[in-house]
């Protein structure tokens, strides 16, 4: 039979429960020694391999989800035991309940709002989530520049960047040999003039979509230390906030940016490099300069995915200073 006594002493065991089950609202990480592949617990995450370092990031993502889902879980048992309390005490007021009956519902709410002032879930949900996105946006940016290196887009655009200019030089050496046979007359040298300064501005943006290219393979070959490393920064930072350590949200903000503009912010001003000196090339049907025009639009084409990325993990003023 219910009694109002039972109804007190099932609120306090629902306190109880919660308490007892408190471990899931403390948020811990595993130890960095113990953070492995799925599925390859021999595998050591500290490493320069990006295969490795990548599915070490996925790891380590999964258990951030977990951790979220684990703090919304007693978000959600603190509000239902809460509702509990409140139904529990209404209903031995509006029977006559006892005084004892009332002390014990008392005690029960009393440290219900205790333990949540110490767990503070707000704050932990908060570590979390912030961790949780900056661990996604340099996994994003990682892989783009780790696919990118690999695509024919980027692999072919500075062997034919040199094959670019052989032409134009070719092309107008040609027309020096046509030259000798005509007189010299002042138009024909403003047209000689006109042609070898748009060839040097064409030159220019062969340079600059080489760059581009050299610039991505280069990132690549360090992105899985880069990546590895980024892993336990942002392990270490979320120990801290979570052991108490005030973290500002600025500070929290640079170290995400810091860590994606390591990884690509030397392709962005590659990248921005290209569209200012293609920006300053005429317009050109010359098919030498029709074909570096077009090798520049490679380049950008084939590491867009990077620049795509890096603006979604970077505050526009730091997108900007990158782009020029």
């Amino acid at each position: 039979m219910v009694t109002k006594l039972n109804i007190a002493r099932l609120s306090l065991i629902a306190v109880a429960s919660l308490t007892v089950g408190s471990c899931a609202m403390w948020p811990k990480l595993t130890p960095d020694s113990e953070l492995t592949p799925s599925a390859k617990a021999d595998i050591v995450c500290r490493t320069s391999d990006f295969e490795i370092a990548y599915a070490c990031a996925f790891t380590a993502n999964a258990e951030l989800s977990k951790l979220v889902d684990d703090v919304g879980d007693y978000n959600r048992s603190s509000s239902y035991t809460a509702w509990l309390l409140g139904t529990a005490t209404g209903g031995v007021l509006a029977f006559g309940g006892g005084e004892g009956a009332l002390k014990g519902l008392a005690v029960g709410a009393g440290g219900l709002i205790g333990l949540n002032t110490i767990v503070n879930t707000d704050q932990q949900l908060l570590a979390l989530t912030k961790a949780k996105r900056e661990l996604s946006c340099v996994m994003a940016v990682s892989q783009q520049i780790h696919q990118a290196s690999q695509s024919n887009a980027i692999t072919g655009v500075s062997r034919a960047a040199l094959a670019a200019v052989e032409k134009l030089n070719s092309a107008r050496q040609q027309n020096i040999g046509e030259a000798l046979s005509v007189p010299v007359t002042l138009k024909l040298e403003m047209e000689k003039y006109k042609a070898a300064t748009e060839d040097l501005q064409f030159k220019s943006v062969s340079k600059a979509s080489a760059a581009v290219a050299n610039s991505v393979i280069s990132a690549d070959a360090n992105i899985g230390l880069k990546l590895s490393s980024a892993i336990f920064n942002i392990r270490d930072g979320l120990r801290a906030e979570l052991a108490g350590m005030a973290v500002s949200d600025q500070e929290s903000m640079m170290e995400q940016r810091n860590h994606v503009v390591d990884m690509a912010g030397e392709i962005i001003r590659k990248r921005a490099e290209v569209r200012k000196q293609s920006d300053a090339a005429p317009v050109s049907s010359d098919p030498a300069q029709a074909d570096v025009a077009a090798i520049a639009q490679q380049a950008l084409n084939g590491s867009s995915g990077i620049e795509q990325s890096f603006k979604e993990c970077v505050d526009p003023s730091t997108a900007d200073a990158l782009r020029g």
